[in-house]
């Protein structure tokens, strides 16, 4: 004897499709209102744009606590002339 059928959802449902494809967007424009704000608080401040660039500095000549950058977050790299 043949087990009995039970009746499946069709799997291309219109209306489930209509839902999904809704959904789906929704989430895409709640991703792109947080991503966006978050990603341009990585650049540089509008202050730090206007002072410009990176500055080259001669470290051997500066001791511990001169400089005009006490106080201030700064990145020091490595340079020199032959660097490729």
């Amino acid at each position: 004897m043949l087990a009995p059928t039970v009746a499946t959802p069709d799997p291309m449902d219109p209306e489930r499709r209509l839902e999904l494809t809704v959904t789906s967007g929704a989430e895409g424009v709640g991703l792109a209102a947080i991503a966006v704000p978050f990603v341009s608080s990585l650049g540089p401040s509008e202050r730090a744009r206007a002072l410009g660039g990176t500055e080259e500095v001669t470290l051997r000549a500066i001791q511990p606590g001169d400089g005009p950058w006490n106080g201030v977050a700064s990145w020091c790299s490595f340079s020199s002339a032959r660097k490729t």
